[in-house]
């Protein structure tokens, strides 16, 4: 008998060893800016960060400050493309990565990639995630200055509070906002 418990505890231990290796991540719904007023998008929005760094979020319901579908963009400079922008906190230093993003399909989009940051962070250390917010193109006076920290040297894409720029808030982030990672309280 005690065999056959030791076999089981080592075969559980050698499972929570591989499940323990399987990563950290964080995930959630984004939800529209404020419910029933545009731009908005679909509470069934989805994001998701993994610890070596990859996300995704996918976007359903966008509409336009006129309630309509976000229409299809092909746009390639900051005041024409919409931005996810994904928020976090590296030793007590906030971090904002943005990521300008077209509407592939009206109404809809899905990101896909990897934030530098979090891969180049020592492994075991913690990286808080602290949600991630979506808005429409950069206004035309904010556009060169986001373009600036997409095409940053030491980190594109990302703004540090205090350090990317001159401006107290992220240019990238100065369109209006359509939503943000949370919950719609009611639902």
């Amino acid at each position: 008998m005690t065999r056959y418990i030791s076999l089981v505890l080592a075969g559980g231990l050698l499972l929570s060893a591989n499940l323990a290796t399987a990563g950290t991540k964080v995930q959630g719904n984004v939800v529209a800016n404020v419910a029933g007023t545009d731009p908005q998008l679909s509470g069934k929005s989805k994001y998701k960060v993994a610890g070596d760094g990859s996300y995704q979020v996918n976007m359903k319901g966008i509409t336009d400050s006129m309630g309509h579908p976000a229409p299809v963009t092909t746009g390639t400079t900051p005041d024409t493309q919409y931005f996810a922008i994904l928020k976090g906190d590296v030793n007590g230093v906030l971090w904002e990565y943005n990521i300008p993003f077209n509407i592939a399909k009206a109404g809809q989009a899905k990101l896909k990639g990897s934030i530098a940051l979090i891969s180049s962070v020592p492994t075991g250390s913690a990286v808080g995630v602290l949600g991630v917010e979506i808005f429409e193109p950069t206004t035309a006076g904010t556009a060169a200055d986001c373009q600036a920290v997409l095409s940053g040297s030491l980190l594109p894409g990302v703004y540090i509070f205090g350090l990317t720029s001159t401006d107290a808030t992220n240019p990238c982030a100065s369109g209006a906002r359509v939503g943000i990672s949370g919950v719609l309280t009611g639902e």
